[in-house]
């Protein structure tokens, strides 16, 4: 049989999971997915370092205990989130461009022109609109008078 998995082998192993899941990710679903598992480690690795200072604060004197305390704050109730709400920020206008940009060449698509068009036309003040209709009565004697050409004008 095989050695058991140790503590030495073990970051090894989640290491070689996380690429072997990030590049199935990456292959299968494209940028979205890899963003998405990227966010997810990140999410990780502050969630393990803010469990890692909340249970090794308890070994600690009492005068040492606050910076260890205020270093899972940190690290766990807000660098994490914060990166985590800037990725997804970041992901979010990525999508927004990508929904109105064709990706190869960066042209406007079909919803992208109609929004174009729409805040155009709306920001736009409307021109004032004459109307002129004119009705001639008998207008084929004037037109057999003067001849199409003459007459049109």
């Amino acid at each position: 049989m095989g050695a058991p998995v140790g503590p030495p082998q073990l970051p090894l192993l989640l290491v070689g999971g996380f690429l072997l899941l990030h590049a199935t990710l990456l292959l299968t679903l494209g940028t979205v997915a890899r963003h998405a598992s990227l966010n997810g480690a990140l999410g990780l690795v502050y969630l393990a370092i803010a469990c890692s200072a909340f249970s090794a604060q308890r070994s600690l004197p009492a005068n040492e205990r606050l910076p260890q305390r205020a270093l899972f704050v940190v690290c766990g109730l807000l660098l994490g989130p914060i990166v985590l709400w800037w990725m997804f920020s970041r992901m979010n206008a990525q999508l927004a461009r990508l929904a109105t940009q064709d990706a190869l060449t960066g042209v406007l698509n079909r919803n992208g022109l109609k929004q174009a068009l729409q805040q155009h036309f709306a920001a736009r003040r409307p021109a004032p609109m004459t109307w002129l209709a004119v009705d001639l009565d008998h207008f084929k004697r004037v037109n057999d008078t003067l001849g199409q050409a003459d007459a049109a004008t």
